[in-house]
């Protein structure tokens, strides 16, 4: 009995996520690719197993979070689906605190590696301005419970390194600045849904080489040893079935 290749099956077996609207967590990524997804476009490039069993350490942290949060008696409510059928959008919060003034605080957690914070020093930017997605996904949340009628000032991204157990916590507030960035880009998203156009790709550096719809034709070593592909997400739906096609007859020789 092989313990890892036990593991490795379990989380390749697990269907993968199917979305017919626009999603919280993949509005701040790569619009293409999103649009991709909600057209449910097959992966090119899918998360390797040990990719996804590292998702699933995300869900371990969250259930950290949901315990220190009940030790502390803070009234929350997790896991909450919300939608918005005239924006077309749907998603589900890891968290919302309920303050006894009537005030919603949305709460998301995040795993990182010490790698990121290495990373963003390099770069000279902070946590918030090197995930930016982040902020557009839990943007987003507080904007959907906004036009619900609940009284949501700010979110905290959770960011948890795996390497240590080090925690911190990130505000965002829901300015108006916010909010016009994300209904700018529920709006493009959702013309380019109704007209069948594929929008703009928005992958850029390292996101080239992790993005789901990249071509595994081009794919190489990075850094790190890791396999990444160097092209990404092109114009048409047929242009990825090229890829596919090619990799698959590569594959069979």
């Amino acid at each position: 009995m092989e313990i890892p290749n036990i593991m490795y099956q379990w989380v390749k077996d697990k269907p993968q996520k199917v979305i017919d609207h626009i999603s919280p967590s993949a509005l701040g990524g790569c619009m293409r690719a999103h649009f991709y997804q909600i057209k449910h476009v097959p992966y090119t490039t899918p998360p390797n197993p040990g990719a996804l069993l590292n998702f699933q350490v995300g869900f371990l942290w969250e259930e950290i979070v949901k315990k220190s949060l009940e030790h502390a008696g803070l009234k929350f409510k997790e896991q909450w689906e919300l939608e918005d059928k005239e924006l077309n959008v749907k998603g589900t919060l890891d968290f919302a605190i309920l303050h006894d003034s009537g005030e919603v605080e949305v709460l998301d957690s995040k795993t990182e590696s010490v790698f990121s914070e290495r990373y963003r020093k390099s770069q000279k930017k902070d946590y918030l301005e090197t995930n930016d997605r982040y902020v557009i996904q839990v943007g987003t949340y507080m904007l959907l419970l906004k036009r619900k009628g609940y009284n949501v000032e700010r979110a905290g991204l959770i960011s948890i390194v795996k390497d240590n157990g080090m925690v911190r916590e990130y505000y965002v507030p829901f300015t108006p600045s916010l909010e016009q960035r994300i209904m700018e880009r529920i709006h493009t998203l959702n013309e380019h849904l109704k007209n069948n156009t594929v929008p703009e790709c928005e992958c850029h550096d390292w996101e080239v080489g992790y993005s789901n719809y990249g071509n595994p034709n081009t794919m190489k070593a990075n850094a790190k040893g890791k396999m990444i592909c160097t092209e990404s997400c092109p114009d048409s739906i047929e242009k990825l079935e090229e890829w596919r096609e090619q990799w698959n007859q590569q594959s069979n020789k």
